[in-house]
């Protein structure tokens, strides 16, 4: 009886979801069904505008979603952006641009970056070392980690003050203002 029910619950439910992917009302792609867009046409229509040179990682999706743009929308300055909402990004190394996923992001030469840097991007993956003045630096990774993604790492070097963050500009900024809340309150 068990079994009978549970399959006529199944039933009802694929037919629903077949119900709603036949919504013919609108060719505009939604938050819930967004439509997918070739990586590869918007790595050309950068690339012809700026004139950068891309690899694309082999493991990565034929296609991403980008919300409500379209290819020929996204340009340089958005691209890092729209690669990050699919667990992407790029990093530069001599004059061929690499599209890699997050995962690896850490393996190559990303920008060892002081903050004075003023043409960084919130979604620039980077490596920065931040001091944490009397704080024992060690002390405070287990309470920072979590506020990392899973791709990020965060390292407190033996007897040091510092920490070693490699993360998104944007982050890091705000694990930076963290710690010297932390500070401030001694």
């Amino acid at each position: 009886m068990k079994r009978i029910l549970i399959g006529a619950l199944c039933l009802v439910f694929m037919q629903g979801v077949a119900l709603a992917d036949k919504d013919e009302g609108s060719n505009k792609p939604t938050i819930e069904r967004q439509a997918l867009t070739p990586l590869k046409d918007v790595l050309e229509t950068v690339s012809k505008q700026s004139g950068k040179r891309f690899v694309v990682e082999a493991r990565l999706p034929a296609n991403i979603a980008i919300g409500t743009l379209r290819a020929r929308d996204i340009d340089d300055t958005n691209l890092r952006d729209v690669l990050a909402r699919n667990q992407m990004t790029y990093v530069t190394i001599e004059d061929i641009t690499h599209v890699v996923g997050e995962a690896n992001v850490r393996s190559l030469p990303i920008r060892l970056v002081d903050g004075s840097e003023s043409d960084l991007s919130d979604s620039e993956w980077v490596t920065y070392v931040i001091d944490t003045g009397d704080k024992v630096a060690a002390r405070l990774v287990p309470t920072l980690r979590p506020l990392l993604p899973a791709a990020a790492h965060l390292s407190a070097p033996p007897d040091t003050n510092q920490l070693m963050i490699v993360d998104r500009w944007g982050n890091v900024k705000r694990i930076e203002a963290v710690v010297k809340r932390l500070r401030a309150s001694d």
